[in-house]
């Protein structure tokens, strides 16, 4: 808050390790790593984009950013040219290296995608999370907007029999009771989905419904769009 970035983007150390992992090099790597060549392990990565009109007011934030990256004792690296933010913010792709390497035998459901938790309560939904994946052995790292409060999870299974099957639904039903009570929505970027939909149903409120139905009156009014399936 104190930088006023116009965004910031984070991905949690997990996702960034399995994507060097699987092969993939980023410049942040060549800050990080120890001169004879050892890697150190990195916890997390925050992209953070200044994008000011006013050369000043950048250089004013980037400057802020310096000190806060000095009190953290983290590891920096700054671009403005063209071509260095453009390998900077490859970066991005470490969700798509860590996730689906050719080599991954496991699926990364796409319910886990797209949900919003508000920024003051992300730490103590945080804790939850970590005792989710503690209690069911599942890891679950996570990438998104902190400036938006929007975020996508990335647990992995392996689907060969129906019990694998519900053993999904039955985290994902604890990981919406989480993100629920802490005032945040399983849907933040797209429509729900029909996977979605009973476990949004579970905690809309009658106003809510009512409103739904008679939105649908106006423009399905013979019930034809996704009839028996969703009201919206």
């Amino acid at each position: 808050r104190a930088v006023e970035p116009d965004s910031i983007e984070v991905y949690d150390g997990e996702l960034v390790e399995r994507a060097r992992a699987n092969g993939k090099r980023y410049s942040i790597f060549t800050a990080t790593d120890s001169e004879n060549g050892s890697q150190t392990q990195i916890s997390g990565l925050i992209l953070c984009t200044v994008q000011d009109f006013s050369e000043r007011v950048r250089k004013k934030k980037l400057k802020r950013v310096r000190k806060l990256v000095e009190k953290y004792g983290a590891i920096a690296e700054f671009a403005e040219k063209p071509d260095a933010v453009r390998e900077l913010v490859s970066v991005r792709g470490a969700v798509f290296a860590a996730v689906y390497s050719e080599e991954k035998s496991g699926i990364v459901p796409s319910l886990f995608r797209g949900i919003y938790v508000p920024h003051d309560r992300f730490d103590e939904f945080r804790e939850l999370v970590a005792i989710l994946e503690k209690t069911t052995g599942i890891s679950m790292p996570y990438s998104g907007f902190a400036t938006d409060g929007v975020y996508s999870y990335w647990p992995q299974f392996t689907f060969r029999n129906a019990t694998d099957k519900q053993k999904l639904f039955k985290l994902y039903d604890a990981f919406a009771k989480i993100v629920h009570d802490h005032a945040g929505s399983v849907v933040a970027e797209a429509g729900e989905g029909r996977l979605k939909t009973a476990f949004v149903a579970k905690y809309q409120n009658a106003d809510l419904a009512h409103l739904f139905e008679e939105v649908r009156a106006v423009f399905d009014p013979y019930i034809t769009l996704n009839a028996g399936v969703k009201q919206s």
